[in-house]
């Protein structure tokens, strides 16, 4: 299980693109729209992810590497507007292909420590609401909800969502 973690760059756009893609496709099947989870498309993801990581960012964000390949990878920021001071993991992604191996608590270890550097005690984060394995992987790892819910559109549904917290 060699792995190796590093700042993403506007570079590793198209090799995050398809982890998110597959991850998206594996983790919310039956809790999002079956036809919008297979038009997911790389080169969609490719250029979201261009423009994100072409502008400045105060916290984390974060790629791991095994073999040479982009595994997965994690954003986040200091502050988050609506967050009052607290710091905000918005994205922590796997390929299902390393799902379980520990990968992603390095991760996301590594992205709370980045978010921490400079101050924020509290980090929120958001969980599409059903997904129970990341529920309990989060958990796991330390995280509370905290009772805060919104639905945020995704395609043509509203998406329930319930926020995890890291004090």
């Amino acid at each position: 299980m060699d792995f190796s973690i590093r700042e993403l760059t506007v570079d590793d756009a198209a090799r995050i693109a398809p982890v998110h893609v597959r991850s998206w496709q594996a983790a919310y099947r039956g809790l999002m729209d079956q036809a919008m989870l297979d038009s997911l498309s790389v080169e969609q993801r490719t250029e979201m992810w261009t423009g994100i990581l072409s502008t400045p960012n105060e916290g984390a964000r974060l790629v791991v590497e095994q073999g040479g390949e982009a595994v997965g990878f994690l954003a986040g920021t200091r502050s988050s507007p609506g967050t009052e001071g607290a710091a905000e993991v918005f994205s922590v992604y796997l390929d299902p292909s390393v799902w379980r191996g520990g990968i992603g608590s390095a991760l996301l270890d590594a992205g709370v420590e980045a978010l921490r550097a400079e101050g924020p005690t509290r980090i929120i984060l958001w969980v599409v609401d059903g997904n129970e394995r990341a529920c309990c992987f989060y958990e796991s790892r330390g995280w509370q909800f905290d009772g805060g819910r919104r639905s945020d559109p995704v395609g043509d549904q509203l998406v329930p969502h319930l926020r995890y917290r890291l004090d």
